[in-house]
């Protein structure tokens, strides 16, 4: 049998790995697996350009949407490499046709691929899963509270049902706030700088009646722990400085209060859920103690919770450990990436056998063994009802159990997660077959990064006679392009590959743009950077260079970037518009022009949120500090 070998390595990137090291590894890379940020944040430094790239593969396609790393990843590459090939790959889409169509636009994929567990070329891959459930009852005690909250709820709803804002003020959903909420602020974007003094109040009742939202919800899913721990923290919120005159408002109704002395007073009273999920983990250790199982929980409260019961039983073979996301918040410390890994192998080699897990797991955890998964609430996304699903039953029969609060939203959120699951898989049938005739992709897409190469294509394609006779061809229209593209080869001989196995268009140019330009860029002694423009190291020519374009120094404007608004799509629009962001960590602002010049993004809700609770002005001070 023939063996095929590599000229030159495989190479794994993340975050922990120093740029210079990275810069100097892409050089003789054949196969990279790297976080989407890094290769982000590499493009737009300079250290990595995509012009040897004849693959990429996103994994977990489905987060290709928004300001998702993924987006402008590849829309350079499809800029730069129309002829390559893209692949995405992901166990749940969604069941939004709109968005499924944006993914393959963003992604240029113009081929869908469906399977399912039924299907002939899958079913030798995979184990049985047996799904069920197992129902409760919310507690007397808890129960009142749950009515006291809802009656504040409704006091809420009914006001913002007189400003014509809610149609149904006895039942309305989260999802019907958060689309008042976008009402509200379309509203004020319209008013202009001056807005009518009732939209500020909406706005304000709007943000109490999310607050208390949430309350419900903790009330019914994660029971009187969570509850109280959160209604003590708005209590603690508005009498901080920097309240908001919605939390204080809410403090002040007596509804709330009422609400919070009665949560209060069973707060050490465990939610019927947290007994549920031991018999469960009882049950299966007996069955089988060499088992792995893995506790999803929505919140790290209850996570902590159903850590410190498991931790408390006397029988030895129950091993439990916490597994949390890397943020901090309110004295609950995150995990390391490097403790993340740790635990995972120790559950996968049996010293942990019962893995309590936040949404952090749902996503690219491997463990072949994992026996049970068990769901300590239903969640109304079908994705995320998938991935946990998705992790048992890989090499051996699975199990799956979800806990349901009878007359809750859990059951709401249990049918909708299937529902959408159906939509979904019907959705996608549909769109393999639209695929075949093009028409529907063409008649949904229109997207900025369709609007800019077409711009692309008319500034190359030149003006009057002759120019622009080419269309832009559409992102789907790709497969004869592959077909007769030829391959870029490195040096040592290998095609490189561009791999993503880690997460979270239009084919227009005629030629590639040039390499990227890198930016050579200063550090004070304070260790922030010197916002003093630079020139590439890259030769061109001048504008105007005189008789015989002369050669010279191609100066770009140098923009530090703090890296957390690389999530966002302005830092590529900058490079776009000819100058080199650089990423880097700011103590104030997103973006640093000059030693005297800094700016803060907000989104109009941000902006809106600071003028409630007075931190815009707390902002501007630290902003001219710095």
């Amino acid at each position: 049998m023939k063996k095929f070998l590599l000229a030159s390595p495989v190479v794994t990137f993340t975050g922990e790995v120093p740029p210079a090291e990275r810069e100097r590894k892409y050089r003789d890379a054949a196969v990279i697996v790297s976080t989407p940020q890094v290769i982000y944040n590499d493009l737009l430094a300079g250290r990595f350009n995509l012009q040897r790239v004849n693959l990429i593969v996103f994994d977990e396609a489905h987060r290709a949407v928004g300001n998702y790393a993924y987006v402008p990843i590849a829309r350079r590459y499809l800029l730069e490499r129309p002829e390559a090939l893209s692949m995405g790959l992901t166990a749940s889409p969604g069941w939004d046709e709109k968005k499924i169509i944006e993914v393959c636009t963003n992604l240029g994929i113009d081929h869908v691929e469906i399977r399912t567990r039924n299907d002939p070329d899958v079913k030798p891959y995979i184990q049985d899963l047996e799904l069920t459930w197992v129902k409760v009852d919310v507690p007397e005690a808890l129960r009142v509270v749950k009515n006291t909250l809802e009656e504040l709820m409704r006091s809420y709803c009914m006001k913002m049902a007189q400003m014509g804002l809610i149609y149904n003020p006895k039942r309305t959903s989260t999802k019907e706030l958060v689309e008042v909420g976008k009402r509200i602020r379309r509203m004020m974007a319209q008013g202009g700088k001056k807005h009518p003094p009732h939209l500020y109040h909406a706005a304000s009742l709007h943000a109490q009646a999310l607050k208390i939202s949430h309350a419900l919800e903790l009330a019914e899913t994660q029971g009187p722990g969570a509850l109280f721990r959160y209604l003590d923290r708005l209590v603690e919120e508005a009498y901080s400085p920097s309240a908001s005159k919605a939390a204080k408002a809410i403090v002040k109704n007596e509804l709330f209060r009422r609400a919070y002395n009665l949560a209060e007073a069973i707060k050490d009273m465990d939610h019927p859920k947290v007994q549920a999920a031991i018999n469960v983990v009882r049950e299966q250790i007996e069955k089988k103690p060499d088992s792995r199982i893995i506790l999803f929980s929505q919140y790290r409260d209850t996570a902590s919770l159903l850590y410190e019961r498991l931790s408390s039983l006397e029988e030895e073979r129950i091993r439990p450990v916490r597994f949390v996301g890397q943020a901090s918040r309110r004295g609950d410390k995150g995990l390391k990436q490097r403790e993340q890994k740790e635990i995972v192998e120790r559950f996968r080699e049996g010293y942990y056998n019962v893995l309590i897990a936040t949404s952090v797991a749902e996503e690219g955890l491997d463990i072949p063994s994992t026996d049970l998964v068990i769901f300590y609430e239903p969640v109304p996304s079908e994705i995320r009802t998938i991935q946990r699903r998705g992790r048992t039953g890989r090499t051996r029969m699975g199990r799956v159990v979800i806990l349901i609060t009878r007359e809750t939203r859990d059951v709401a959120y249990f049918f909708s997660s299937i529902k959408k699951e159906k939509r979904m898989e019907a959705h996608l049938k549909r769109l393999k077959e639209a695929l075949k005739q093009t028409t529907l992709l063409e008649d949904y897409t229109t997207t900025a990064g369709d609007l800019f190469l077409k711009s692309q294509q008319e500034k190359t394609s030149g003006e009057g006679e002759g120019g622009g006779e080419e269309g832009v061809p559409s992102a789907f229209e790709g497969k004869e392009m592959v077909e007769g593209a030829g391959k870029v080869d490195t040096p040592g001989g290998e095609q490189l590959t561009l791999v993503d196995f880690v997460g979270d268009s239009k084919k227009s140019m005629t030629s590639p743009p040039p390499e990227e330009e890198r930016v050579k860029g200063r550090w004070e002694k304070g260790g922030g950077p010197s916002p003093i423009t630079s020139a590439t190291d890259q030769k061109g020519k001048k504008e105007g260079g005189g008789p015989g374009g002369e050669e010279g120094e191609v100066e770009s404007l140098v923009i530090w970037v703090d890296h957390r608004e690389l999530s966002s799509p302005v830092a590529e629009h900058l490079r776009k518009l000819g100058t080199s962001p650089v990423p880097t960590t700011l103590p104030e602002g997103d973006y640093l022009l000059s030693e005297e010049v800094v700016v803060e993004r907000k989104s109009a809700a941000d902006f809106v949120s600071s003028l409630l609770d007075g931190r815009l002005f707390t902002q501007l001070k630290e902003l001219r500090r710095s």
